[in-house]
């Protein structure tokens, strides 16, 4: 038990998001007769699914209660955290950084390890350019998502040096759901032979859903004949809802909220839709092609990665609303194009994005990391009592 390695997991919340949710494939995808993970939410509890997962995978979660806004208090509160946990392995995605990194590096962690999510101008507010800058040039590793990600990173951190780990997920979650695609389908209300559009995305200006909704009801073909599905919440969403209704679409527009059945969704659906102006590497295009799912999506960022066009579905310029509608109409009324995509989808993702890939690839980072440990970088501070000696 003890010869284990600990990494601490540590993220800004564990509200459904893809980073969250890949930050929980991985402590979940590592060897635990290897390794001993936990997490640090550095928010406080508020009952989402992936809490409920976390706690029923038995994933010990710790959650440090941060304040709205700049809160100093987190960096007492997560190095009491090293104190208690002393972990090999700190492994810090999103902003978490700036309340992670510098109590860490003051405690001489061993291996600092940040996963990159996003591209810079979307990851990193400009005020903190330097910080992150700084981190990377003093001990904390940063890792890369995709390759179309990996040279902005490398501009922006000014490090040659950037490790490539693609995204993994638990493909047999999603070629096995647990409902048949009829039975969900009757239980939400829809026919057998329904056609059903799905997008699992945050409604967020990234998503870009403002030109799925129009290119959905600019075919009558389309949107008559087919209903388009909206996995997912956020800010945007009561502006989308209205747009719908403008549009003439909302009683074929369905807005689903935040999931925790997205196996069972994918499946009951035909084909999966994207339209997003910038991506990284997406576990819901992955998730989609594990289902089964034809993909029709922007070609941005790392998406082009994960799919070939004409091959898995369809790759579409961004902001290309009449292209948009003319993927989805074939994807409708081309069955065995459909069907092709459809097998071929789910034959790439078992070859390719199984979590079982990314784990081994973290895995031999933190042992690579582990084995050049790294030199101190601060001196921890020291406390002096009244006569002069160090506690």
């Amino acid at each position: 038990m003890n010869d284990k390695i600990r990494v601490l997991q540590v993220v800004p919340s564990l509200r459904s998001g893809g980073a969250e949710r890949m930050m929980m494939h991985l402590a979940e995808g590592l060897d635990h007769s290897s390794y001993g993970v936990s997490i640090v939410s550095l928010g406080a509890r508020e009952g989402s699914d992936l809490e409920q997962l976390a706690e029923e995978s038995g994933v010990e979660v710790q959650y440090l209660g941060k304040k709205p806004g700049f809160d100093p208090m987190m960096f007492a509160r997560f190095g009491r955290v090293l104190r208690e946990e002393r972990p090999d392995v700190v492994h810090i995605h999103l902003n978490a950084l700036l309340y992670a990194a510098p109590p860490a590096l003051v405690r001489n962690t061993p291996v600092i390890v940040y996963t990159a999510h996003n591209f810079p101008e979307l990851l990193i507010p400009h005020r903190l350019r330097t910080f992150y800058r700084t981190c990377f040039h003093h001990g904390v590793t940063p890792v890369s998502i995709a390759a179309s990600l990996s040279p902005a990173l490398r501009m922006e951190f000014g490090v040659d040096a950037l490790p490539l780990i693609r995204n993994g997920i638990p493909v047999d979650d999603f070629r096995h759901p647990q409902m048949s695609r009829l039975s969900w389908r009757r239980r939400a209300g829809f026919g057998e032979d329904d056609f059903l559009f799905v997008c699992a995305a945050r409604f967020s200006p990234q998503k870009n859903h403002d030109l799925l909704l129009r290119a959905f009801a600019a075919d009558p073909l389309v949107s008559l004949h087919s209903h388009l599905l909206l996995a997912g919440d956020g800010v945007l969403r009561r502006p989308l809802e209205r747009l719908a209704e403008q549009l003439d679409i909302a009683s074929r527009v369905h807005f689903l909220g935040n999931r925790n059945d997205m196996p069972n969704l994918l499946n009951a659906c035909d084909a999966f839709v994207l339209s997003s102006t910038q991506e990284a590497n997406p576990l819901c295009v992955m998730e989609a092609m594990s289902a089964g799912l034809p993909v029709i999506a922007t070609a941005v960022g790392g998406v082009p990665e994960l799919l070939w066009p004409g091959i898995h579905g369809l790759l579409i310029e961004p902001e290309s609303q009449d292209a948009f509608t003319q993927a989805m109409s074939k994807m409708m009324i081309d069955s065995e194009f459909r069907r092709e995509c459809s097998v071929r989808a789910a034959e790439r993702a078992v070859r390719k994005f199984d979590v079982r890939h990314m784990a081994g690839a973290y895995d031999a980072l933190y042992r690579r990391l582990l084995a050049a440990r790294r030199t101190p970088v601060f001196e921890e501070p020291q406390c002096l009592t009244q006569s002069g000696s160090r506690i």
